[in-house]
């Protein structure tokens, strides 16, 4: 069972945005544990759902006293999981971006959390997160007055495209580069992004309601809000499912897992 609080005297909470519809996995993709199409966090991933084992890793870490689910007003499948042991779970409803589902999660524990207590704001879709990287975070972290990010150091040479020039006939507009970035200063965000709980609220109400563009996870609004944001070297294991292909290599990574652990 996880301490109600740090070492430091502040509550960690998790708020685990779940609300959206997983479009970009829906082509094929996103079959449900009973084997209809649905959002890509209820696919099976070997024998469980995607969001169940995500849940299963962030009670691992031994850090959290309490994790929000924010789900979609629709959602008919998550009451029907059986939640992790360790780790208590609520449920807020969502809104129709990220901002404002994180924002519905924060607003759930507002008559409890303190302005200073921890935000782990983590993918539904990342079930790989290890309990290492987690811990590690929030060593690096706890002293901090903002808060920082998971990210992983650009190793490809990254191009910033251009308008893309329209085409006749229907046929696939194309694109070109406009420059290249400087990889030594290109990190690629991951979550956890763990924020304290009263800038990060504060953050995303300035974002606003037409955030949406604009805020794709919480550090962006943690910037525009002029807060500097600690970058902690993330995993490459940490994957967001996003495409048949990840689900692929998700189920590899932990089918090794389980070999190694038997080994």
């Amino acid at each position: 069972m996880p301490s109600e609080q740090s070492s430091q005297g502040q509550s960690v909470w998790a708020v685990v945005p779940a609300a959206g519809s997983g479009s970009r996995f829906a082509s094929g993709a996103g079959i449900n544990r009973q084997g209809s199409k649905g959002p890509k966090q209820y696919a099976s991933l070997v024998g469980k759902p995607i969001i169940l084992r995500t849940l299963e890793a962030l009670a691992a870490t031994e850090l959290i006293s309490c994790a929000v689910v924010v789900l979609a007003a629709n959602d008919s499948v998550f009451s029907e999981l059986s939640p992790p042991e360790g780790l208590p779970i609520e449920t807020a409803l969502g809104g129709a971006s990220r901002a404002t589902s994180v924002l519905a999660g924060l607003s759930h524990i507002a008559d409890r959390a303190g302005h200073n207590d921890w935000v782990l704001v983590h993918d539904a879709a990342r079930p790989l997160i290890s309990k290492a990287i987690v811990q590690n975070m929030f060593k690096q972290l706890r002293e901090d007055k903002v808060g920082g990010i998971l990210a992983m150091p650009a190793h490809d040479t990254v191009k910033l495209a251009g308008q893309a020039a329209a085409k006749a006939d229907n046929q696939q507009a194309l694109t070109s580069v406009e420059r290249t970035l400087e990889r030594g200063r290109v990190w690629l965000a991951q979550t956890p992004q763990m924020f304290r709980y009263g800038l990060l609220v504060e953050a995303l109400q300035k974002a606003g309601a037409g955030a949406g563009d604009s805020v794709t996870d919480e550090a962006s609004a943690m910037e525009q809000a002029g807060h500097v944001v600690r970058l902690i070297p993330g995993d490459a294991q940490n994957i967001k499912i996003t495409t048949r292909a990840d689900m692929q290599l998700a189920t590899a990574l932990l089918q090794i897992q389980a070999s190694s652990s038997v080994d």
